[in-house]
């Protein structure tokens, strides 16, 4: 698997944030986001979520609970080296993250990007 595929780690300074991939996906789409919170002196986990990054039958095989626990992993192993977290995340990493601080309401802030919450009610979408 290409590093660009796989987790992503630096420890950089006091304050931390955790960038979570979308479904389907890999580290490869946040890892630019991921890189430039390190170039900006903050400690960073982009971890790979289970199932994905192999093959289809391996993402088949998880689900939610799955990828929250590894999630939450992430958080607790950064969370150990830095003074605050932010958590990051796009699709569902967003959604992962807003799991989590919920969970978590010493997590200093959240960064989301299109992340999946409900969709909208068929009223919502009509116009006029």
């Amino acid at each position: 698997m290409p590093a660009e595929v796989g987790p992503f780690s630096a420890s950089n300074g006091p304050a931390g944030v955790l960038v979570l991939h979308g479904f389907t996906a890999t580290t490869a789409t946040v890892r630019p986001l991921a890189e430039a919170f390190a170039d900006a002196g903050f400690s960073v986990e982009a971890p790979l979520l289970p199932g994905h990054g192999t093959s289809v039958e391996d993402l088949a095989t998880t689900g939610f609970a799955d990828w929250l626990a590894a999630s939450e992993a992430a958080l607790v192993s950064l969370s150990a080296r830095s003074d605050h977290v932010v958590l990051a995340g796009h699709s569902l990493g967003g959604t992962l993250a807003l799991a989590l601080v919920l969970a978590h309401p010493e997590v200093a802030g959240l960064v989301l990007i299109n992340p999946y919450v409900e969709p909208p009610a068929p009223d919502d979408l009509s116009v006029g």
